[in-house]
């Protein structure tokens, strides 16, 4: 069986808002596959902000620390942050 490649490909990609002393994503790796469902949650404000949405999963791993995340109760997204969550199917 011949290995999957990647619809979407991240190497050592980095990014940084202009008015921030330091990249929200920095040298991030990541691959997404035919198939997988990948929310990206983004937060543009200088304020914390938690998302409420119906994901259609219960849980996800993040794709750039590799933590479980449990979408229930809200998503916590700090200032200038990005997150990349591949959902359970």
């Amino acid at each position: 069986m011949a290995a999957k490649t990647p619809i979407i490909s991240f190497k050592n990609f980095s990014f940084q808002y202009r008015a921030q002393k330091k990249p929200t994503l920095q040298d991030i790796n990541l691959d997404i596959y035919p198939g997988e469902r990948v929310l990206i949650a983004v937060n543009i404000d200088d304020q914390p902000y938690t998302a409420h949405f119906d994901a259609k999963c219960g849980r996800a791993v993040d794709l750039i620390t590799g933590e479980p995340h449990d979408f229930g109760g809200g998503s916590e997204l700090p200032p200038c942050s990005a997150f990349f969550w591949k959902c359970e199917r």
